[in-house]
């Protein structure tokens, strides 16, 4: 790979959280919890979700790279759209969008009230069309955008109807709008992590075994995919970070598998 992401000018804009977390420039796949930037530094500019961090303040003190932090709530159309021009006003250009928020959802389907549907589509999905919005305001022919779907959109797992279905409007809406999108040059996929060491995996992993399987986590964690194993962040945000370069220029309206080999 490249470092042609760092030469597009390192104007890379995402993590927009509703959680009330800081949304600022990112490569990092899953918008919930904090990642190490190691992995793609030197392809561009990336952060933990918290910019007082000593990840993101080591990077900013010692030139590495140029970093601002931003709070707003996707689910929030006109915040998303202030977001996006505060970047474009301090760095005069936006090149490259990756848009990671997300909010995990399990319930039967008895227990899914109106509310649910509307916090889980509004950040999962709403979110992320209104993010493509208003940066494609801004993008130049030829720019990237990268959003955050998830194998659960092509999974059955038990009690998790709302999430997945949230996902698989992500990926209808990368293919549909990659024609639109493309006439300009600008190039939209998405990718689809699997199981990730994070702490929201620590939180529901327990949730996505079949309720008739009665094995330990760690066992649980070797027989979900052909690689025995859940992926690192890192080799996630090395594909989001390879949709957004230079060599990904002939990719465009596909939802990008980074599993392991899911089951």
């Amino acid at each position: 790979m490249t470092d042609a992401v760092h030469e597009r000018g390192g104007v890379i804009f995402a993590q927009l959280m509703h959680t009330g977390r800081i949304g600022h420039p990112s490569l990092l796949p899953d918008g919930l919890i904090p990642v190490g930037p190691s992995a793609v530094a030197a392809k561009g500019q990336v952060f933990t979700p918290d910019p007082t961090g000593p990840d993101t303040l080591n990077l900013v003190e010692d030139g590495t790279t140029d970093a601002i932090a931003i709070q707003a709530d996707v689910s929030d159309p006109e915040q998303t759209g202030r977001l996006v021009d505060q970047v474009v006003e301090r760095y005069g250009k936006l090149d490259i969008l990756v848009s990671n928020a997300g909010i995990e959802h399990f319930g039967r389907l008895d227990e899914i009230t109106p509310e649910d549907f509307d916090r889980v589509f509004s950040v999962n999905t709403r979110g992320q069309l209104f993010a493509v919005q208003h940066a494609a305001r801004h993008l130049p022919d030829g720019g990237r955008i990268v959003l955050t779907s998830s194998v659960s959109a092509k999974r059955a797992v038990f009690h998790h109807t709302l999430y997945a279905a949230s996902k698989g409007a992500v990926n209808s809406m990368v293919l549909n709008l990659s024609p639109e999108l493309g006439a300009r040059g600008i190039t939209i996929n998405a990718i689809a992590p699997g199981g990730t060491v994070t702490d929201m995996a620590n939180t529901h992993a327990l949730s996505y075994k079949h309720p008739l399987l009665d094995v330990p986590l760690d066992v649980w964690e070797k027989m979900h995919g052909a690689l025995g194993r859940l992926a690192r962040p890192e080799e996630s945000a090395a594909v989001t970070a390879f949709l957004a370069s230079d060599d990904a220029s002939y990719i465009t309206g596909r939802v990008i598998e980074a599993d392991g080999g899911f089951f």
